[in-house]
C-alpha cells in the first residue's frame, strides 16, 4: 500500500463536552503538527491527582480533528486505512462522524480501516477523542494525546498486507544464510486476483543477492500467506558489533491482462531486517550467530526527555546512540511497546531489545490503568506489538509483563501460558520472558517472609555488638560495600522494635499485610532483600511463574543467580531490574555463571515521574522515599534527563571492562558529615566538579572509580596517597581529602603501571555562556521513516519501473530538531557548577521551541517556556529548524547575554 505521514494541519483542543449535541471546532482549538504531546503543555502543581506519578503533571480529555479532501480520482475502489502508532490513552477514532476504531492501551500500533466512512469529492473530518483524565493511570510520566506518528495508507482492493511481510533467518553460516519470507496478500475485490508475488533481497551495500517469483492466485474475498524460502549468499549477519541491514523487496504483478499490460505493478512493499540467529542453552547462555552475548542493559522509558512524550525518529537516535557509546549494548522497553522509531534506531545501531508488553494484568497499580481493560484487550494488544517487531532484528526477546503480583499464582500460571502461548504462534522465532520482582510474586505470603526474616534479624542483632555488624545487612554483603556505604552515608532502613517488626513508614501490619508500595518496602527492606528474595515462599512461586517462560526475568534478585545455578541449572536468568550501585557485584555473578545472561539497570535514562526515588536527600520529603513536591524527576539514570552522563555510567563503564582511564566524582561537601536519605537506585550525591563555594581546607570525599588495582589522587601536584581499587574493591575507592582549589588528578595503576589518568580543575566565576551545538548524524529518509509499504521502491527490472513512493508530503516533519547543551563558563570555558542563575532565550521566527529546562529534578517550571534555571551550570535548549535559513537564538542570564547561529 502507498503510505505517507499523516502529522500535518491537526486541531487540537482540551476539555470540552462529552454530550455536545453538534460536533464542531471550538476557538480555543490551536493548530498542531503530530506527534503532539499534550501532558508536556501543563505546568505541575501540588495538588495534582497523579501526585509523584507523573511528576505532578495532570491528564484530561483531548481533541483532535483533521479535515481533509477525498478526491473520487485518488480513492475510488480503493482500501484506505489510518495508522496510530500510539495515543495515550483510551482513544475514540471517528470518520464524518461514525466510530471507526477505539483502543483503550496508550501504547498499541492502531490501523483503523476508514474506507467505508469516507465521502468522495467532499470534505471528510477524521476525529480522535483521548481520554486520560481518569487519574491516576500510570506510575510514571506517560503523556497524553497523539505523541506518535500517524500515517495513511492507500492500496488496491488487492495489496500486502499491513505488516504483511515477515522475515525470518532459518539458518546462518559464513557461506549462505536461508531466509523464510511470509507474504500476506489481502484481496478484497469481488473478482479473482491473477498475479506474481516477487521477492527481492538487497544487500547493505544496494545489490541485489537474490529473487524469487511465484504465482498468487486468490479467490474473491480471500487472505492467503504465501511462504518463499531463499538463500543469501555470503551473507552479512547483524549483530551488535556488525548491525548490517538487508531489505526485502515484495512486489505483487497483475497477470490478468493482455500481453501489452502485464507485470502492471498493483502494489509493493520493502521492509528493512537483519539476517541473524539465537540460540539458548545453559551450556553457552545466548548465542547470537553462534557467538555468546551477555547483555550489558538498560531499562527505559517512552519519554524523549525535555520534549515529553512525542517521539521523533533523530530524537530516539540520539538516545540509542549516546546510550551504547557509553557501554550499553541491549535496552529494556519499561514497562510497554517500543515506539517504532526507537527498534529502527536499536537496528541500525546494534543495540538488542527486550520489548515489555504490559506493567499489570488483572490487578491495578493505579486506580484507572490497564487492568481495566486486560482481559477483553489483552490479545489484541500483544498482537499488535509483535506484528510491530516481527521484522527488527534488534528484537530479541518479549517481555509479557512487568512485576505481575499474580503471576506465581495458578491464575497468574493460567494466565502467562495462554500468554506465552500466544506468543509463539504469531512469533515463535524470539524468547519471552517477564520482570519478576520476588517480593511481589510471594503476594499474600510477604507477611509470613517478613516475620521470619525480621525476627531472625532481631536476634541476631541482639547477639552482636553495633560495631561488629549493623543488622542482617552485614551477613548479605561484602565488608567493602558496608565500608563504603557508611563512609557515603547511605542510611541504615531498620530498626527492631520489640516485636521484632522493622520501624518506618511501610511496615507489616497487625493483618499480616505490607503497607506502601513496592518502592516504598524495596528502599525501607533494603536490607533484608537477600534474604526476602531467597525465602521459599518465593522460590515456590518463581517456581511456577518460571514454568512457561523462555528466560527467568529476575528484577532485583542478584541474591538467586548462585542458588538457582545450583538448584535450578536448566533455568536461564536475565537481570531484567537491577540496583544502579549494585552493578559491580551484579557483574561479576554474569560472567561467573553461563545460565545468568545479562543486567538491564534501572535505568539508563532519567525520566519525568516516579518523582524522587533517585534523589538524594538531607530532609525527609526532599527526596528518596518520602519524596514530595516539587520533585518532578525520578533522577535514576546514567544520563540525566537532557542525555548528560552521570557518574554511574562512567563507573559502570569501568566495570564492564571497557574503560581504562580512571573517573572523578566528588560528594557534596555542602553537606559533609549529615546523613543522605537515598534508597537502593543511588550510590552517592556526587558529581565530576572540583568547583565548590567552600572554604580552603574544608572536608570532601572524593570518589575515584578505578579498574586498576591501585588508584592515586593528586591535588595541585601533590600526591595524597594511593588506595586499593579494581574489581576486590568493587571499582570504587574514596579519598576523605581537604579541598583547595586548583587541579584534581586520578590515576589508575595496574601491576605499578599507569594505565590511565584523568583530572578536574577548578573553574573561574563565570563570565559567560557557552552553546554547544550537538552533532546530528542522523540523516532521516523515507527508508527509515516507516515500516510495512513505506519505501521509496524503485523495482530492479524496467518491465516494473513504477514508484511506490513514500509521499512524506509533511515538510515540517522533515525539519532538523537541533539540541543546544548551555553551560555558564568561565573565561577558559570550563563549568562553573556553583553558579546556577535564571536563564532566558529568545528565538527567531524560523526556530521553535520544543524543550528548554535542565536535570534539576525539583523544577516545576515547564519546559515549554522560554524561561529556566541552570543545575550545576548546564542547561539544555531543544528547538525545531522551521526552514533551511539561518536560526538565531538570544540567551540571557543575570548579565551575562549570547547570541548563536544555527546553520
Amino acid at each position: 500500500m502507498k503510505i505517507r505521514k499523516w502529522n500535518d494541519n491537526w486541531k487540537f483542543w482540551s476539555g470540552g463536552d462529552s454530550f455536545a449535541l453538534v460536533w464542531g471546532i471550538p476557538e480555543s482549538a490551536v493548530d498542531v503538527t503530530l506527534p503532539h504531546d499534550a501532558m508536556a503543555l501543563e505546568t505541575p502543581y501540588e495538588e495534582c491527582p497523579n501526585g509523584t506519578n507523573t511528576g505532578y503533571v495532570k491528564g484530561a480529555l483531548y481533541t483532535y480533528v483533521k479535515r481533509f479532501y477525498v478526491p473520487s480520482s485518488a480513492y475510488a475502489g480503493k482500501d484506505v486505512i489510518v495508522r496510530f502508532e500510539g495515543i495515550y490513552e483510551k482513544s475514540s477514532i471517528y470518520v464524518n462522524e461514525q466510530l471507526v476504531g477505539s483502543c483503550n492501551y496508550g501504547y498499541s500500533v492502531v490501523d483503523v480501516n476508514i474506507t467505508g466512512a469516507l465521502r468522495l469529492d467532499a470534505e471528510n473530518e477524521i476525529r480522535v477523542i483521548v481520554r486520560n483524565g481518569a487519574m491516576p493511570n500510570s506510575r510514571w510520566y506517560s503523556g497524553g494525546g497523539i505523541y506518535r506518528d500517524v500515517y495513511m495508507l492507500i492500496g488496491e482492493k488487492a495489496h500486502i498486507a499491513p505488516y504483511g511481510v515477515r522475515i525470518n533467518t532459518l539458518t546462518l553460516d559464513d557461506d549462505s544464510a536461508e531466509i523464510l519470507v511470509k507474504t500476506r496478500i489481502d484481496n478484497k475485490d469481488n473478482s479473482r486476483l491473477t498475479a506474481s508475488l516477487e521477492t527481492r533481497i538487497i544487500d547493505p551495500s544496494g545489490k541485489e543477492v537474490a529473487s524469487v517469483k511465484v504465482p498468487a492466485h486468490l479467490m474473491p474475498l480471500e487472505s492467503r500467506e504465501i511462504v518463499q524460502r531463499i538463500t543469501v549468499t555470503d551473507p552479512s549477519p547483524w549483530s551488535e558489533d556488525t548491525p548490517d541491514l538487508y531489505k526485502c523487496v515484495s512486489v505483487i504483478t497483475s497477470d490478468d491482462f493482455c500481453a501489452t499490460e502485464k507485470n502492471i505493478i498493483m502494489d509493493s512493499s520493502e521492509e528493512s531486517f537483519g539476517i541473524r540467529t539465537m540460540s539458548l542453552d545453559k551450556v553457552h547462555g545466548l548465542r547470537v550467530n553462534g557467538k555468546t552475548v551477555k547483555l550489558r542493559g538498560a531499562c527505559i522509558h517512552h519519554d524523549s526527555g525535555l520534549i515529553g512524550a512525542a517521539t521523533y525518529d533523530s530524537v530516539m537516535y540520539r538516545q540509542v546512540r549516546k546510550m551504547k557509546e557509553a557501554g550499553f549494548n541491549a535496552l529494556r522497553i519499561a514497562h510497554n511497546p517500543a515506539a517504532p522509531a526507537l527498534l529502527r534506531a536499536c537496528d541500525k545501531l546494534g543495540v538488542y531489545v527486550m520489548d515489555e508488553f504490559v506493567d499489570m494484568w488483572t490487578r491495578n497499580k493505579t486506580d484507572y490503568d490497564y487492568s481495566m481493560s486486560f482481559e477483553t484487550d489483552w490479545k489484541k494488544d500483544l498482537k499488535s506489538m509483535i506484528m510491530k517487531d516481527y521484522n527488527h532484528p534488534s528484537v530479541i526477546m518479549y517481555s509479557i509483563g512487568n512485576e505481575i503480583p499474580e503471576i506465581g499464582t495458578d491464575i497468574g500460571t493460567r494466565i502467562g501460558t495462554e500468554m506465552n502461548a500466544y506468543v509463539k504462534e504469531l512469533d515463535d522465532s524470539r524468547y519471552t520472558t517477564a520482570g519478576i520482582n520476588g517480593v511481589f510474586a510471594a503476594g499474600d505470603k510477604v507477611g509470613e517472609i517478613m516475620q521470619d526474616i525480621l525476627s531472625a534479624a532481631c536476634a541476631k542483632k541482639e547477639q552482636k555488638s553495633a560495631k561488629d555488624v549493623e543488622g542482617i545487612e552485614a551477613e548479605t554483603e561484602a565488608k567493602r560495600d558496608v565500608e563504603i556505604e557508611k563512609e557515603s552515608g547511605t542510611q541504615e532502613n531498620t530498626d527492631c522494635k520489640a516485636d521484632g517488626k522493622a520501624d518506618g513508614n511501610v511496615d507489616v501490619n497487625a493483618d499480616g499485610n505490607a503497607d506502601g508500595n513496592v518502592n516504598d518496602f524495596m528502599t525501607v527492606m533494603d536490607a533484608h532483600m537477600d534474604e526476602i528474595v531467597n525465602h521459599k515462599a518465593v522460590s515456590q512461586r518463581l517456581d511456577n511463574a518460571c514454568t512457561f517462560l523462555d528466560i527467568a526475568g529476575y528484577n532485583y534478585m542478584t541474591a538467586r543467580y548462585e542458588k538457582d545455578y545450583v538448584n535450578n541449572p536448566d533455568r536461564i536468568i536475565v537481570g531484567s531490574e537491577t540496583y544502579p550501585p549494585q552493578i559491580a557485584r551484579n557483574w561479576a555473578e554474569i560472567e561467573k555463571y553461563s545460565t545468568v545472561i545479562g543486567d538491564f539497570t534501572w535505568t539508563g535514562w532519567d525520566y519525568i515521574g516516579e518523582a524522587g526515588i533517585g534523589i538524594p536527600a538531607y530532609k525527609f520529603g526532599e527526596g528518596g522515599f518520602g519524596a514530595s513536591y516539587p520533585c518532578r524527576l525520578s533522577y535514576v539514570g546514567d544520563f540525566d534527563i537532557t542525555g548528560f552522563r552521570r557518574p554511574v555510567s562512567y563507573y559502570r563503564q569501568i566495570v564492564f571492562g571497557l574503560r581504562k582511564k580512571p573517573y572523578i566524582a566528588v560528594q557534596d561537601p555542602h553537606h559533609y558529615g549529615e546523613k543522605v536519605i537515598t534508597t537502593p537506585w543511588v550510590m552517592s550525591d556526587a558529581i565530576s566538579s572540583w568547583t565548590w563555594d567552600i572554604p580552603k581546607g574544608s572536608r570532601i570525599i572524593v570518589e575515584v572509580y578505578s579498574a586498576g588495582d591501585e588508584a592515586e589522587l593528586i591535588l595541585n601536584g601533590r600526591s595524597l596517597g594511593r588506595k586499593a581499587s579494581g574489581k576486590k574493591e568493587g571499582y570504587r575507592t574514596l579519598f576523605d581529602i581537604t579541598y583547595e582549589k586548583g587541579e584534581l588528578e586520578a590515576v589508575s595503576y595496574e601491576n605499578g603501571k599507569e594505565i590511565g589518568r584523568v583530572s578536574l580543575v577548578t573553574a573561574g566565576e563565570a563570565s559567560k555562556i557557552e552553546v554547544d551545538r550537538e552533532h546530528n548524524d542522523y540523516k532521516e529518509s523515507c527508508n527509515n521513516a516507516v515500516g510495512n509499504g513505506s519505501i521509496n521502491i524503485k523495482t530492479i527490472d524496467k518491465a516494473m519501473e513504477k514508484e511506490a513512493s513514500c509521499d512524506n508530503s509533511d515538510s515540517y516533519e522533515n525539519m532538523e530538531i537541533v539540541y543546544l547543551n548551555i553551560s555558564l563558563c568561565d573565561d577558559v570555558g570550563n563549568v562553573n557548577t556553583e553558579s546556577d542563575t535564571d536563564i532566558h532565550v529568545s528565538l527567531s521566527d524560523n526556530l521553535e521551541l520544543m524543550g528548554f529546562g535542565s536535570a534539576d529534578p525539583r523544577d516545576v517550571t515547564s519546559y515549554k517556556t522560554s524561561d529556566t534555571k541552570t543545575y550545576n551550570g548546564r542547561c539544555q535548549l531543544i528547538v525545531r529548524r522551521l526552514d533551511n535559513n539561518k536560526g538565531i537564538v538570544t540567551l540571557k542570564a543575570g548579565g551575562l547575554l549570547t547570541e548563536y547561529e544555527i546553520i
